[in-house]
């Protein structure tokens, strides 16, 4: 692998993360919008005395309040660092390139220092 192979791979990484990050954060978002519409549903239907629409108001209200822990939880999942075992490694490939590449211009330049 190529130093060039090496930082597309982890620019790879890091656009992935960053492209799931902002779809997870636009779902949040989404379910907050919901869930503040939901809860004008229930306040009417206190107002209007509509049991049936109360407890659906308020099952659906359940449903998107685990559906906004849940995305709130994958998010800090997400923007969390890597383990430390992914990192090393990535500094392990990282060494192994740069000493590939140490040889190679040794190598090239060992004719004109001779």
């Amino acid at each position: 692998m190529r130093l060039e192979e090496f930082e597309k791979q982890i620019n790879d990484v890091i656009n992935s993360k960053e492209k799931e990050l902002d779809e997870l954060t636009s779902k949040k978002e989404q379910i907050e919008e919901e869930i503040n519409k939901v809860k004008i549903l229930i306040t009417k239907a206190k107002k209007d005395n509509d049991f049936k629409a109360y407890n659906k108001a308020k099952q659906k209200l359940w449903e998107l309040e685990n559906s906004l822990e849940f995305y709130q939880e994958r998010i800090e999942i997400v923007k969390a660092p890597p383990p430390a075992d992914e990192y090393f490694n990535y500094f392990k490939t990282l060494d192994r390139i740069l000493g590939e590449e140490m040889d190679r211009v040794l190598e090239e330049a060992e004719p004109l220092i001779k």
